[in-house]
């Protein structure tokens, strides 16, 4: 079979069928495992010796008694001539646990202090449990007031 064939068999690309195949002939059977798509290496990240130290310095200051935040190590650092942003020493810390979170606002749902109220045609608020002013009313056989919503259900 092509690879044209084949790919059209399976629902899959040329490109894929290729590169399967390719892999297969190098690889064998391991060629058809998943792979993972994490990156070989990260060149970019903040070298071991410089997190320790922004963790040392985090326990010195703590002990200390002072103002230990990632303003406060950011600039002992920069004092040893280690240049690392504020947001990087606050992942460092972050990532080995160091950090107690505190939210910096409240969350949307504690805005609302009550539930809406309901207005009248001349603008006067009413109860969020009274019935419409505008909606009709129906009564029932015990002689009670109903919305027609509730008389229907």
């Amino acid at each position: 079979m092509s690879y044209g064939q084949v790919a059209a068999r399976y629902g899959v690309s040329k490109t894929l069928v290729h590169k399967l195949h390719h892999r297969w002939l190098t690889e064998g059977d391991a060629a058809y495992e998943p792979r993972s798509r994490r990156p070989g290496s990260t060149p970019n990240r903040t070298p071991e010796r410089v997190r320790d130290r922004a963790l040392q310095l985090r326990d010195e200051l703590t002990a200390n008694g002072l103002d230990a935040g990632a303003d406060t190590i950011t600039e002992h650092l920069a004092r040893e001539g280690i240049l690392l942003s504020r947001t990087t020493i606050w992942r460092i810390l972050k990532a080995a646990g160091r950090v107690t979170t505190q939210p910096q606002k409240r969350p949307r749902s504690s805005w609302r202090r009550s539930p809406p109220t309901a207005r009248t045609s001349s603008g006067s608020p009413t109860s969020p449990t009274s019935p419409s002013p505008m909606a009709p009313t129906s009564r029932s056989s015990a002689g009670s007031t109903t919305t027609p919503a509730a008389c229907c259900t």
